[in-house]
């Protein structure tokens, strides 16, 4: 407290008039404490930052003491001062603007309505420049989302529409069939819709039990690519020829197994030691045997096709 109030007690020299009882009333200390301080600053400081003097911060005059840095001091407190003026000056010169402006204070009355036209005509031609968002959003090309969904309802209506030709129930769709739908779609990024029907299509006429659920046969579509199968998993019309060679129908088959059993084993759906030990048949659609009923019970008997709308 002692070298604050000598601080604001000093002149534009530096100079503090006064006695330490005098001083220790001004900065409400004791007497004692104040004359411990005037010691203290009259003594070198060897830990100080200011080496003029030795540190010191006060030496002693007729009357009183000199601050010896008072010049720094100064400059310090004029420069916050300044600061504090400026910022002070500023608010004041903003706040008359803005009633000069917005109150029609000043000379200039008509600025804040020109203004305000300016600032219309500009808002106009903004608009019209630019687009609404929902025709710009009308006009944006789908997203791989938006086209995502689209595709897997028109297959997910295909399975349906087989479904019900065949069986006298609503079809069973859940988690598990989107996730397998999901699959085709995402291994088979180029088949049409009406590929996919046409697989159907060869289910619909293979010896296969079709009530099972679609999770349980969906992503082995590419099985019935070929053609319909029998009871054995072969082609409809695959034949013999007395040699130990494959139907180019089978081939096809095996084919289209292997690429996807290869496609199930890189996304970690079905294990390698699985694939390497069955090949292309770690996919074959679980065999059945052969009946055209349900699981549900109430299903169709065999009798007449009932194709989907888009037949061959």
């Amino acid at each position: 407290m002692v070298w604050i109030t000598m601080l604001a007690m000093a002149d534009r020299h530096g100079r503090v008039w006064a006695s330490i009882p005098g001083l220790a009333k001004e900065a409400a200390v004791s007497v004692d404490a104040c004359r411990t301080a005037i010691d203290e600053f009259l003594s070198p400081d060897p830990d100080s930052r200011t080496k003029v003097a030795e540190g010191r911060r006060i030496e002693p005059i007729d009357g009183g003491w000199r601050l010896i840095n008072h010049a720094k001091y100064r400059a310090i407190r004029d420069q916050e001062e300044r600061k504090a003026y400026k910022a002070e000056k500023q608010r004041e010169y903003r706040a008359v603007d803005k009633v000069d402006k917005c109150g029609h204070r000043g000379p200039d009355v008509d600025r804040c309505a020109h203004n305000a036209e300016a600032e219309a005509e500009a808002d106009t031609e903004a608009k019209e420049q630019k687009p609404s968002r929902a025709k710009a959003r009308a006009t944006k090309e789908p997203s791989k989302t938006a086209l995502h969904k689209t595709r897997h309802a028109e297959f997910k209506e295909a399975v349906r529409i087989y479904w019900k030709t065949k069986n006298e129930i609503d079809m069973p769709w859940g988690p598990a069939e989107a996730r397998q739908l999901d699959r085709v779609l995402k291994e088979s990024p180029y088949m049409t819709i009406d590929i996919f029907r046409a697989m159907l299509r060869n289910r619909y006429k293979s010896s296969v039990n079709h009530g099972d659920r679609p999770s349980q046969w969906l992503f082995y579509i590419a099985s019935y690519g070929p053609g319909p199968v029998n009871q054995f998993k072969n082609t409809a019309q695959e034949v013999t020829n007395g040699t130990n060679h494959s139907s180019p129908a089978k081939e096809r088959l095996h084919d289209n197994r292997l690429a996807l059993a290869k496609a199930a084993v890189k996304r970690g759906w079905i294990k390698p030691d699985d694939f390497a030990g069955k090949g292309a048949e770690a996919l074959a659609e679980p065999g059945h045997s052969g009946v055209d009923g349900g699981i549900f019970g109430g299903l169709r008997e065999t009798g007449p096709e009932i194709l989907p709308p888009d037949r061959d």
